[in-house]
């Protein structure tokens, strides 16, 4: 008879779903507030863009995309998510693992209600700027704050996919983005847009950077799928995270 520790269809062990979200919540605050020293003007990273073809177009609305308030608050949603995926689903053991990995759907509805939050609380920030100027609703979905909580949020889920179809969704949800920049772009060459070109460059560049910055803030939610989902053998780093949290 398979261990409670173990999955007796993967063969991995399970960290507990409580521990797991506990370390969302607390690396979810410290997103929060790394965020909010950022836009004190205590690091001032506008000046290394300042040198980049691309983004120094606009530098300081591209350094804005690392002001990861936005993305603490969806770390931490979806740590809460886990943590009554744990309270509520089946029983756990004495040590506080569960019996079995999350489910896919569970990790998208997860990360789906993590970035609700997210677009609640986006009119409580500052105001948005950039390239784009228009109704106030176009100019908030266009904040680089919120398109970086758009690419975290699909870390989670991508942790957890263990199928090729699963993660054929999170990679065609994570390629909308620079593909609508992309077609932002021709739809900007092809009206004879002239200087407003510019603009479509940057949101180029801008989509570009935000997948490799996403990637890096999106990194705890990543384990934490890989730690709570079905895996037969976790390479080291997801080891030693599953450690961690048993």
């Amino acid at each position: 008879m398979p261990s409670m520790e173990t999955d007796d269809v993967h063969g991995g062990p399970v960290a507990g779903r409580g521990r797991v979200g506990g370390v969302l919540i607390l690396v979810g605050l410290g997103w929060i507030a790394l965020g909010f020293a950022l836009r004190t003007g205590v690091v001032d990273l506008a000046g290394p863009f300042a040198h980049s073809s691309v983004l120094g177009l606009y530098p300081g609305e591209a350094a804005r995309m690392f002001e990861t308030d936005l993305v603490g608050v969806l770390t931490a949603v979806v740590g809460a998510s886990v943590i009554g995926t744990a309270a509520n689903g089946p029983a756990s053991d004495d040590a506080g693992r569960d019996p079995a990995p999350i489910r896919f759907s569970t990790a998208l509805g997860s990360a789906g209600l993590g970035f609700a939050v997210v677009v609640v609380a986006l009119p409580l920030g500052p105001p948005p700027g950039g390239p784009i100027a228009g109704p106030p609703v176009i100019e908030r979905l266009v904040d680089v704050r919120f398109l970086l909580s758009y690419v975290a949020a699909w870390s989670f889920p991508l942790g957890v996919a263990a199928t090729r179809r699963e993660r054929a969704v999170i990679g065609a949800g994570i390629a909308t983005l620079p593909l609508a920049a992309v077609a932002f772009t021709a739809l900007l060459v092809v009206s004879g847009g002239g200087l407003a070109v510019l603009a479509g460059i940057f949101a180029v560049g801008v989509a570009v950077s935000l997948l490799a910055v996403g990637s890096i803030v999106g990194l705890p939610l990543y384990l934490a799928g890989r730690a709570l989902g079905p895996r037969d053998t976790p390479d080291r780093i997801v080891g030693r995270f599953r450690r961690i949290t048993r």
